[in-house]
């Protein structure tokens, strides 16, 4: 199994099938704040739902079309952190994230962000990573600015949630910023 050591409080790993039970938990905690953020969230309904998402997140880690990684705080799961897509050809990805609420304001999500852009740019070699975040989600947008993330602008009415379209802020950064940051 894979797993990123980010250090003594928190993991980075690959979802094995018996961890739908956990994330399904979560998600039923914290539908309604996860709602307000995620397109996926209502149509994520059961436990067997999400041992689906995961089988197709290990398939497509091991075609290389993306990566998709559970976050472990103090041994508890805290959330989650992915490529949602890789492009090799490019070799470029985007970043995608999700964290619970009781585990939010610990600086969980600004070392996984900063953990997952270090694999990106060594492991996978990649020149450019992007993360998007709706212009309303100050704690999203705040991780990504404190981490020094290009602000390349705004993708307006970029996704459709809860039949309102959000604006999304688009930011990136470069293998050559990462490594002088």
């Amino acid at each position: 199994m894979f797993c990123y050591q980010v250090d003594a409080e928190l993991q980075l790993a690959i979802p094995r099938l018996k961890d739908a039970e956990a994330v399904f938990a979560l998600i039923q905690k914290d539908r309604e704040y996860l709602a307000k953020w995620l397109p996926w969230v209502k149509q994520m309904k059961s436990v067997e739902a999400e041992r689906d998402f995961i089988k197709t997140s290990l398939a497509n880690f091991g075609s290389g079309k993306s990566l998709n990684l559970l976050i472990w705080y103090r041994g508890q799961y805290a959330g989650n952190i992915s490529f949602n897509t890789i492009n090799s050809e490019n070799h470029s990805a985007d970043i995608g994230y999700l964290l619970g609420q009781d585990f939010q304001h610990l600086g969980i999500m600004h070392r996984s962000v900063a953990a997952l852009l270090a694999i990106g740019f060594t492991e996978y070699q990649l020149e450019k990573i992007v993360i998007k975040a709706a212009t309303g989600n100050q704690p999203s947008n705040q991780v990504i600015q404190k981490l020094g993330l290009h602000h390349d602008g705004i993708e307006r009415h970029a996704e459709m949630i809860n039949q309102q379209w959000l604006d999304l802020d688009v930011y990136s950064i470069l293998k050559s910023e990462w490594q002088h940051a």
